[in-house]
């Protein structure tokens, strides 16, 4: 084994996360990719700058789309009010749900921009990954990864995605750089965040698996010792307040092949980003620029062998349950780690440049109710999408202003109505409650929805039974009602 595969493989012990922006002038730099300490520091910085600047048009606009947000800001409320763990939903997310207790509720600036710090930091780890791989463009990777669709709009939103991923890519980077036990730790706190980060386990076993230089068995029980008790404390409020549901996952029997490919696609990538991903795969299989690909070291090697497994879980576990295009988040910075580490340059380019247009240009609109996730409201015949010359993010904001508006018109209208009347508001009944202090008799009229008994109750009382006009198809297949045959009175959309 020659000095510079020695250097390659094996990096010292006790590197660490700013190892390259510490290196000196003139010194040995066998990866051949490490810049200067001022470059290496100012790719950081116009990293965390391009994400900040980026989303601040966008954290005004309420708590997103997906109803999930607004149900853990609620959960952080519930906890900061009682000082007892209350789950936004099981199996639970304590570690953001803690958070958002500290923070001002109502205003979703302070809950929004916090995430907005987690993608920042998740930005610089991705830059961090793409330098010790190799990458080519690894500071284009890193916007990349900022700017794609799916990340770009969970990135404004209370949504566990970005902080549970910024706690796993650390894990990841830690254990390349051989330190198990910090490695462990993150990954503890990454599954505080959202349970599903424990897939990220599997790529810490092949890092360790690929290493040739320090004993496998040791790394092994370091992570564990670094995991286990870090898991354990995390998760122990859920498991003190709910038992053995804090185990509890939700997974879906029934799958939609439209929905999955809808947040697989243009949910996850945009249209543009599609194209820029059938370009690169075309790209790689006529093999351009992949002689420019350095050979990868036994190390490197088993990051990719990590990423790959990572992946593919991810992928299974998405197949299984296809609700949400942020479900596929954690794929999005290893693919990008992956192109850019075994393409050309001119593929990596190619990929990047199409992510970084993607959530502008080109978007697939779907018509239907604003309040409800991208997800829920893709359920077949519930829906259906036309192509718009704006971006996801940007119709991401306009639906959310639509959201505001409607969540306003009903508050509104229960306010003028009769003591014995009651509105079936569906999933507005959290946005309601959250940005509303309707009086207790009122708030107990305005309601998610009704049965067959209690509409017939209120209408014997001689009230009326209002209704959210795009919430009728949620209510009907909830509560098994039919709102035409129990003479239920629409509250028409916003003009």
């Amino acid at each position: 084994m020659t000095v510079a595969r020695e250097a390659d493989d094996a990096p010292s012990h006790r590197a660490s996360a700013g190892d390259h922006l510490t290196q000196q002038p003139g010194s040995p730099d066998p990866l051949g990719t490490r810049p200067s300490p001022r470059s290496a520091r100012g790719a950081e910085l116009w990293v965390v700058l391009i994400v900040v600047i980026s989303r601040l048009p966008f954290v005004f606009n309420g708590f997103g789309l997906d109803i999930d947000g607004w149900i853990m800001v609620t959960s952080g409320k519930v906890i900061a009010a009682t000082g007892h763990y209350t789950a936004s939903r099981l199996p639970g997310n304590p570690v953001v749900e803690f958070a958002y207790a500290l923070l001002p509720w109502r205003d979703p600036v302070p809950a929004n921009g916090l995430t907005v710090v987690a993608t920042a930091l998740c930005a610089v780890l991705v830059l961090w990954l793409a330098r010790d791989l190799r990458c080519e463009r690894p500071l284009l990777i890193a916007i990349a990864f900022a700017m794609t669709p799916v990340v770009y709009v969970a990135s404004v939103t209370p949504m566990d995605y970005l902080a549970a991923l910024t706690a796993a890519l650390a894990s990841l980077f830690l254990m390349f750089r051989r330190r198990p036990l910090a490695s462990g730790l993150l990954l503890g706190v990454a599954a505080g965040a959202r349970v599903t980060s424990l897939i990220f386990f599997i790529g810490l076993i092949a890092i360790i698996l690929s290493d040739r230089e320090t004993r496998r068995s040791r790394g092994l029980v370091r992570l564990l010792l670094g995991l286990v008790p870090a898991l354990l404390v995390v998760r122990l409020p859920v498991t003190l307040e709910y038992g053995r549901d804090a185990f509890t996952v939700a997974w879906d029997p029934q799958t939609s092949f439209r929905l999955m490919a809808a947040n697989a696609t243009d949910h996850t990538w945009g249209l543009i980003g599609v194209v820029g991903l059938a370009a690169t795969a075309t790209m790689v299989v006529l093999g351009i620029g992949r002689d420019q690909v350095p050979r990868l070291s036994s190390r490197q090697r088993g990051f990719v062998i990590a990423a790959v497994a990572v992946i593919v879980v991810e992928l299974v576990a998405f197949v299984r349950l296809p609700l949400e295009a942020g479900y596929l988040i954690p794929v999005v910075p290893l693919t990008l780690l992956l192109v850019g580490r075994l393409t050309g340059r001119a593929a990596t380019t190619v990929l990047c440049a199409s992510l970084i247009a993607a959530p502008f240009i080109v978007g697939l609109h779907d018509q239907g109710s604003p309040s409800s996730s991208h997800a829920i409201a893709s359920v077949p015949g519930h829906r259906h999408s036309q192509i718009t010359w704006e971006g996801p993010i940007l119709l991401d904001r306009l639906q959310r202003v639509e959201q505001t508006r409607r969540t306003e018109q009903l508050a509104r209208f229960a306010e003028g109505m009769s003591p014995r009347d009651a509105l079936i508001v569906g999933r507005y009944e959290t946005f309601i409650r959250e940005l509303f202090d309707l009086p207790p008799d009122l708030a107990d009229r305005v309601v998610l929805g009704m049965t067959t008994d209690e509409v017939r109750a209120v209408q014997r009382a001689g009230g009326t039974v209002f209704y959210v006009e795009e919430e009728a198809d949620l209510v009907s297949r909830t509560f098994g009602i039919d709102p035409a045959a129990l003479d239920l009175k629409a509250v028409p959309p916003v003009p």
